[in-house]
């Protein structure tokens, strides 16, 4: 089954995805053009990683 059928399906009987959507990140900078809502902690984090 694919991703998206199953994704489909899971919705359909009520069930909604925790990881729908996942991004990698190259830079701070990815996070801006991500948009949409985020935890808060997420920006130190990656900010953090990319200054090491």
């Amino acid at each position: 089954m694919s991703s998206t059928a199953l994704l489909s399906s899971e919705t359909a009987r009520g069930n909604h995805p925790e990881l729908d959507r996942m991004a990698l990140l190259r830079s701070e900078a990815d996070l801006t053009a991500l948009g949409g809502a985020h935890v808060d902690y997420l920006e130190p984090v990656i900010r953090r990683y990319f200054a090491s």
